[in-house]
Formats: C-alpha cells, structure tokens, sequence
C-alpha cells in the first residue's frame, strides 16, 4: 500500500544446481489507485529444468511483509518439500556410465 512496485524487492533465488537449471521469467509489476488508495504487486516466477533424476529439496521460504492496515511487521512461512524425478535418458547414462 502507498508505495509502487519497482520499490518491491527481488524476493526469489534464482540459483542453478547440477540438478537443475533455474530460468527466472521476466517480473510482472503492477500499480493501481483507487479514490486515493494506492495497490503495488509484484509477482515473480522460475522455472526449473530437472538437469538428473534423484531427490530434490526444495527448502523452506520465509518472507517478511509490513502490514499497513494493522501496522506491524508480518512473517509468512511457505514449507518446503521433497520430490523424487526419474532419470532422463541421458542422465541415465551419464548416471551410471561408470558402472558398465
């Protein structure tokens, strides 16, 4: 609220792995105004390409927000979770080239 959207900081990552490859898409920013009241978002998103097959992590995320309606700092926690991604043919071989 009251503040506009290229003053949002980058939130997200955007870190690749051997396991995978993070593509960050462009930034959607937006401002509005109602009968005075001024909105801001913004929204951010990658996406990943599994480089191998295995477990992955995705870590948990935490993110402070300053709540203007109720005047206090804000924390919001968005759990992290583990998946399992089954070999491509070629991380197969490159996997297990060393065992043949």
């Amino acid at each position: 609220k009251d503040s506009l959207s290229v003053l949002l900081p980058d939130v997200l990552n955007n870190k690749s792995t051997q396991q995978y490859q993070a593509y960050p898409q462009p930034n959607r920013l937006e401002d509005t105004q109602d009968r005075g009241n001024y909105r801001s978002s913004r929204i951010e998103e990658t996406v990943y390409i599994i480089q191998q097959g295995g477990e992955f992590t995705l870590p948990e995320f935490s993110l402070q927000w300053w709540d203007s309606k109720n005047q206090r700092l804000e924390n919001v926690v968005i759990k992290g979770n583990v998946f399992e991604a089954k070999h491509t043919v070629q991380s197969f071989i490159k996997a297990y080239m060393s065992v043949f």
